[in-house]
């Protein structure tokens, strides 16, 4: 088995807390659409971590301060969708709220369908995996909303 083999996509897993299922760990480049484009809705390349509690991205893979970081108790859904011209688009959805009401929904795009469905499935996972886990919590020990980094704006 080569290198490529075991981690080309860069995902590994990690044992959970007291018998639960095993967390995700993914990252990389993936396309991310400025919602707040002024005449055009733009695509930027960012780098993207998930890990068991948490989807940052980043300018970079250099990683120095996280763009933004959501909290996966924020993240409502995740799902492939159809978008014109981009045929591994994906879409997390949260129950965070914009300006004028709306809900924030992030659009992503992978390098593949393959690769989209991978990211999917880990968010997708990883939120249950929270959730199931959350229940013990009480609500102050709840997050409040997500982090910004110190980047610009146009995330």
């Amino acid at each position: 088995i080569s290198f490529d083999d075991l981690g080309a996509d860069n995902e590994r897993r990690q044992r959970g807390g007291a018998g639960g299922p095993p967390a995700y760990q993914k990252s990389g480049y993936l396309q991310k659409q400025n919602p707040r484009g002024l005449f055009s809705k733009g695509w930027k390349q960012r780098w993207f971590e998930l890990d068991a509690t948490t989807l940052s991205y980043y300018d970079s893979q250099t990683k120095r301060a996280s763009l933004r970081t959501i909290h996966l108790s924020k993240v409502k859904s995740c799902g492939r969708v159809e978008l014109k011209g981009r045929p591994a688009a994906f879409e997390v959805a949260t129950n965070i709220f914009l300006s004028d009401g709306s809900p924030r929904i992030f659009s992503l795009q992978a390098s593949s369908e393959e690769e989209a469905n991978d990211w999917v499935r880990a968010i997708s996972s990883n939120r249950m995996r929270f959730r199931s886990h959350s229940f013990s919590r009480s609500p102050s020990q709840e997050p409040a909303e997500e982090s910004r980094g110190g980047g610009s704006k146009s995330g």
